[in-house]
């Protein structure tokens, strides 16, 4: 080979490892860019969601829009009769969350998008009725608002907040179960709201299923 040739050669090799070192640096960058883009995009999720929480909203003056509370004094407003869940915000004072929920038609996207909102699930019942409102979110990530839900503890105050009325629950137990355990999110014979999310056990993240079981107080 001529001095030439080698000449050549060596700087093809010395061209493939720029370009490979390249390469490493632009997927360390991607990398480390991903959760600050997650965490970006679920914040402009919640300003959308935000310019949709309107307390002016109108509602409708059909009677049968209202339905009366039975523990109502005489001359208290009535309530809401839902037909669809309303924008919703979950306040926790306790933790200084304040941030809106989604409804969804699969839960399965809370495992597809890491900063995916919290969420009701399809068979949740609505805020303040008799039932059980089943709320679902995240306690890592870019949406990880669920974070510190195991520090809560009985009488803790849980509000879902409405633009026509706002539904305060207190904490009655918090409590770990099995990921299989659906028998949290069924339906009760009184106004509950359940808040399941994930809880680690060793390096697995989502081994058990933390839950937060609230019974309504009052509204606000």
């Amino acid at each position: 080979m001529s001095r030439l040739e080698k000449y050549r050669e060596l700087r093809r090799k010395n061209r493939n490892k720029a370009l490979v070192a390249l390469s490493l640096i632009l997927v360390g960058l991607g990398c480390a860019a991903y959760p600050s883009w997650l965490w970006l995009d679920g914040q402009l999720e919640q300003r959308r969601l935000d310019r949709a929480f309107n307390p002016v909203i109108e509602v409708p003056a059909d009677e049968g829009y209202w339905q009366t509370d039975p523990n109502a004094n005489e001359g208290e407003r009535p309530l809401p009769q839902w037909t669809d869940f309303p924008p919703t915000k979950i306040i926790i004072p306790a933790l200084g969350v304040n941030v809106n929920v989604v409804a969804v038609e699969d839960m399965s996207v809370l495992s597809r998008r890491l900063n995916h909102p919290p969420s009701y699930y399809p068979t949740s019942s609505f805020p303040g009725e008799t039932g059980n409102v089943t709320i679902a979110g995240h306690r890592d990530g870019p949406a990880g608002y669920f974070l510190r839900v195991n520090k809560l503890k009985p009488g803790d105050t849980i509000i879902l907040a409405t633009p026509e009325i706002s539904y305060q629950y207190e904490v009655e137990r918090v409590f770990v179960t099995e990921p299989t355990d659906f028998s949290v999110v069924a339906p009760t014979d009184y106004p509950a709201l359940t808040i399941t999310t994930c809880q680690r056990v060793g390096a697995d993240s989502a081994a058990k299923r933390l839950i937060v079981r609230c019974r309504l107080k009052g509204t606000l």
